[in-house]
């Protein structure tokens, strides 16, 4: 049940942050068109900028410093994955979309012992439906606020509304797979 609910909200999250993202960035969504090749690279760039969890928690197994600070074990901490994705010092730029990043050690879906195991399924889902909205709907636009859960980790997109000549109307965490699937 873990990782069904847990996958879920990862890879909507992931989704529904990345079309908004995209939205903002013309540039890149030119680069895409031009060379779909890129898309890997591009949910790569996504998962460390619209990180889906923005924290975790983890108890010390044992006394650790960094810097003058001493945790010890058993101490609970959370740890900020956004802001560790968006770190200046291990990202050059880091609020800048980068295709070509040569350090892809961020840690939206955790690292080590606790790396998510359902990372490679949500990097695929997150790149079929992406590339799949922009190829079907390459003129689409945000027409309205974007509307965020009520969530405080997970940050998952409810509602954006948008509009293009192939469609107009809302696209939600509910309905966006009705409306990236094709008709019969």
């Amino acid at each position: 049940m873990l990782l069904l609910i847990a996958g879920h909200e990862n890879s909507t999250s992931l989704i529904g942050n990345g079309v908004a993202m995209l939205l903002k960035l013309p540039d890149v969504r030119s680069e895409l068109a031009q060379d779909p090749s890129r898309w890997a690279a591009a949910i790569e760039e996504l998962m460390r900028l619209v990180s889906p969890n923005q924290f975790i928690r983890r108890q010390a197994s044992e006394d650790v410093t960094l810097g003058d600070q001493t945790i010890r074990a058993g101490d609970a901490r959370l740890l900020i994955l956004a802001a560790a994705n968006r770190d200046p010092d291990a990202f050059p730029d880091p609020d800048r979309f980068v295709f070509d990043r040569s350090n892809r050690q961020y840690v939206a879906l955790g690292h080590g012992i606790h790396y998510c195991l359902g990372g490679p399924l949500a990097r695929l889902e997150g790149r079929i439906a992406l590339q799949t909205v922009f190829e079907r709907w390459p003129s689409i636009r945000q027409t309205g606020e974007l509307v965020y859960a009520n969530n405080f980790n997970v940050r998952l997109l409810h509602s954006l509304r948008s509009s293009h000549p192939e469609r107009d109307g809302e696209v939600t965490s509910a309905n966006w797979l009705a409306a990236v699937v094709p008709r019969r």
